[in-house]
């Protein structure tokens, strides 16, 4: 049973690695310019995910799985804290440069949850694990386009700036939005009509 999960769990990882790898070659044989690079990664997070998400919700979770899965929003919060106090240790015992340290600190906090975390995640553990890995991009996200980009940017000018409206649009990025759209649908016990779940997936 073990080494079916293992080996299913390896399975996942390989092919994302495969496709990781796939695209790189791709991309260094010319197949891709820079625009279209970023023409993949805008479908992908604007379109594909967000309906994905509202999809996903939808049809895998009812309104009192998802009412307990929301307040473990407490603990991403938590460990990014935690992270956070440890690389200002890390920092000092590491002698990091003062002009790079707010930089290290936001990256030692904060992870890739959507392009590496998400299909990782899915890979090892199905859809399943797709609710507590929403939870933790929804702090992760605030995290770092709050406290993550101040330090960046204490790095660059000595000195960071808050601003609310591009703060706010950050935060509320599209695949977080289509993840709160697809919450409040099933909240409200809400069904879309079935032509439009076949689009969503």
């Amino acid at each position: 049973m073990h080494m079916a999960v293992f080996g299913s769990a390896v399975s996942g990882v390989l092919i994302i690695l495969i496709m990781i790898a796939l695209g790189f070659i791709l991309a260094r044989n010319d197949w891709f310019d820079n625009k279209m690079t970023s023409m993949f990664a805008r479908l992908v997070t604007q379109i594909a995910l967000p309906a994905y998400m509202i999809s996903t919700i939808m049809r895998k979770f009812t309104a009192k799985m998802l009412l307990k899965t929301l307040p473990d929003l407490f603990f991403p919060i938590v460990s990014m804290f935690l992270l956070y106090i440890i690389s200002i240790f890390v920092v000092k015992f590491a002698r990091i440069p003062k002009m790079h340290s707010g930089l290290f600190r936001s990256m030692f906090s904060n992870s890739n949850t959507v392009f590496v975390g998400l299909p990782v995640n899915m890979a090892l553990f199905g859809r399943s694990s797709l609710p507590f890995v929403l939870v933790y991009y929804m702090a992760n996200t605030t995290f770092f386009w709050t406290l993550g980009v101040y330090l960046i940017q204490k790095d660059g000018k000595g000195e960071g700036s808050f601003n609310w409206k591009t703060t706010v649009k950050k935060v509320f990025s599209p695949p977080l939005l289509g993840f709160m759209v697809g919450v409040v649908l099933v909240l409200l016990h809400v069904s879309l009509p079935d032509f439009i779940m076949q689009d969503y997936d």
